[in-house]
């Protein structure tokens, strides 16, 4: 796994990691190029990442967009699925939105996301992947389908919304944050733990479509199969379940549901479930033929 830079439309440096599939080797490791000189580690970092792009060249590629306000590690889910996707033979792409992580600042939009999850397809294509995927988590998930990228051979989700959602922002949010809201339209999110940055700027615009969603609209524009995976251990995952359930017959012929039993929206204890549905759904619609 190497980082990577790549810059989206309105000319913010998105931060991601590129992982090759499995067994093409890699000269530089970045562990051990802790104790060499600096010219050294920096050469050997260099090297690995060289050879992670040389990785990606004529594979199957799965770029992987976070849930909101998180970042490219979704709190330790999409390393372990990274790894899974590379024994399966996929390299994976996984990044920062602008505004969360690594990424330039920004205040996090629908329109913005979209934005820069093509950003990260024209750069996964610029390293010559063969067949492209995409994978999202929660609101990453709508931002694959409400992107409907024509490069993309299908998109999975996990607790993806894609329907009008039921939220009090109340139970979210601080009374302060609340009126921060109300007075400039943006509500600032403070981080906390190993979060990559100190706070997370939303606009209200993002809140609203997610209370607002137009289903027909979002999965009317999809030209690939779909296979959403939900679970039911939650209200948030029971709400996603109904709209996935629901929303279906709207998407492209082979299109599936998929339930984990007791899952909440975190995937806690069920993300094996939830990597074993992926690799095959993956093996099924974008391994090379």
């Amino acid at each position: 796994m190497s980082r990577v830079t790549f810059r989206n439309s309105r000319g913010r440096q998105l931060v991601g990691n590129l992982t090759p599939a499995a067994g093409h080797a890699s000269r530089g490791d970045l562990t051990s190029a802790a104790g060499r000189a600096p010219a050294a580690a920096g050469r050997a970092a260099d090297d690995r990442a060289a050879d992670d792009r040389a990785g990606v060249t004529g594979r199957p590629l799965v770029v992987m967009a976070h849930g909101f306000a998180s970042d490219r590690r979704s709190r330790g889910r999409f390393p372990l699925i990274a790894a899974a996707l590379a024994g399966a033979g996929y390299a994976s792409l996984a990044f920062d939105f602008s505004g969360c992580g690594e990424s330039d600042d920004d205040v996090l939009t629908i329109a913005g996301q979209v934005d820069d999850l093509r950003a990260a397809i024209a750069f996964a294509q610029s390293l010559g992947c063969e067949r492209l995927g995409l994978y999202g988590h929660s609101l990453g998930g709508r931002v694959c389908l409400r992107a409907a990228p024509p490069q993309a051979a299908t998109i999975a989700t996990t607790g993806a919304p894609t329907g009008p959602m039921r939220y009090d922002w109340h139970d979210y949010f601080t009374a302060s944050q609340m009126d921060e809201l109300s007075r400039t339209g943006k509500v600032t999110m403070p981080q906390s733990g190993d979060r990559l940055r100190s706070q997370v700027v939303a606009d209200s615009g993002l809140l609203d479509e997610l209370v607002t969603c137009d289903q027909a609209a979002l999965l009317g524009g999809v030209r690939c199969p779909v296979l959403l995976i939900d679970g039911d251990g939650d209200e948030e995952e029971r709400q996603a379940l109904a709209h996935a359930r629901q929303g279906l017959p709207l998407l492209p012929s082979g299109s599936r549901v998929e339930l984990i039993a007791d899952s909440p929206h975190n995937l806690q204890g069920h993300l094996d479930q939830a990597i074993a549905l992926l690799l095959d759904w993956f093996a099924e619609h974008l391994a090379l033929r």
